[in-house]
């Protein structure tokens, strides 16, 4: 549910055409690099890197460009750039089960075709999150379910340990719902559009993060109980 598509001339007279129902908005870009050299300086330039190594985009020229024209788009219409972009990473649809978007609605996984008042849907019912960034996160995961049995795995086994500790579980429940959406207060403080409560709010976040570590170290075992989830 893309709210708006950054695009060159050609892609926007065949998105235009085909996805006119949609409710899109496409910009097109006044010059686009189409030279995948001089994308890649920008990318480098902007990262501060020697290569475009770190983001795996050696030899995947559109990739590149893309992202070139995505850092300059925001460099041209944000006040004060776009410090806030710190990194890309590629997104693989062989790591996730592809859901189309007449899957995604006959299976209700976000909304409701039914006409009840109070409709449930897959996100309804799973949907226990404390904060506006873990709301967010569900709903990728939902939309992306993981294809790879490791990273599954992995998933599941935090579950299990968090179902085990059911007193530590609440403490760090309890904790999450004082804490502000930080990446959006973050996102704005880099951009110089933060408002005064929102920073009182950050104070406030960052405060309840030393107890919810001292749970989640009562819980993993670990004297570094992030890296340890």
């Amino acid at each position: 549910e893309p709210v708006e598509v950054l695009v060159n001339e050609s892609a926007k007279a065949v998105l235009g055409a085909k996805d006119a129902r949609d409710s899109w908005t496409l910009r097109e870009l006044e010059h686009p690099d189409q030279d995948p050299a001089r994308a890649g300086e920008c990318v480098m330039r902007h990262f501060h890197t020697a290569s475009l190594a770190a983001f795996e985009l050696d030899g995947q020229p559109l990739a590149t460009i893309a992202a070139a024209a995505l850092i300059r788009f925001l460099e041209e219409t944000q006040l004060a750039g776009c410090p806030q972009l710190s990194g890309i990473r590629p997104f693989r649809r062989s790591d996730y089960l592809v859901l189309d978007r007449r899957a995604v609605r006959d299976l209700e996984v976000i909304e409701s075709i039914s006409a009840s008042s109070t409709p449930p849907t897959l996100r309804s019912v799973l949907d226990r999150t404390r904060t506006s960034m873990g709301r967010r996160l569900l709903r990728t995961w939902l939309l992306r379910p993981l294809l790879d049995l490791s990273a599954l795995r992995k998933r599941q086994d935090v579950v299990e340990l968090l179902v085990d500790h059911s007193l530590e579980r609440r403490a760090l429940r309890e904790s999450l719902g004082k804490i502000a959406d930080l990446e959006r207060i973050l996102g704005r403080i880099r951009v110089f559009t933060v408002a005064p409560r929102e920073v009182v709010n950050l104070g406030g976040s960052l405060a309840e993060i030393p107890g919810f570590l001292k749970h989640l170290a009562t819980i993993t075992g670990s004297n570094n109980p992030v890296r340890e989830l």
